[in-house]
């Protein structure tokens, strides 16, 4: 097998095995969303946001959407006392 194909089959597995989609339907969804973050707009690479609990897939968000939306379901009681105080 060649690099690059190598590097396809083992992107298309991680994608399946973490979400249960393949990386063409992945693509699909980037097109769907303009390339677009869903939460700030901005157009870069995006991550697959997902309930961790259901494993539903939400939309595709930018890393830096993803790593604080995955922070504040985390920390929500925390978040949340503060902002009643």
């Amino acid at each position: 097998m060649s690099a690059v194909r190598d590097r396809r089959y083992w992107r298309d597995r991680n994608t399946w095995s973490r979400y249960g989609i393949t990386y063409a339907e992945y693509e699909e969804m980037v097109q769907e969303q303009g390339g677009r973050c869903l939460l700030c707009g901005r157009k870069q690479k995006l991550c697959i946001d997902h309930d961790h609990e259901s494993g539903e897939i939400r939309g595709l968000l930018c890393r830096i959407c993803n790593s604080r939306l995955g922070w504040w379901e985390t920390n929500r009681e925390l978040i949340e006392a503060y902002l009643e105080v």
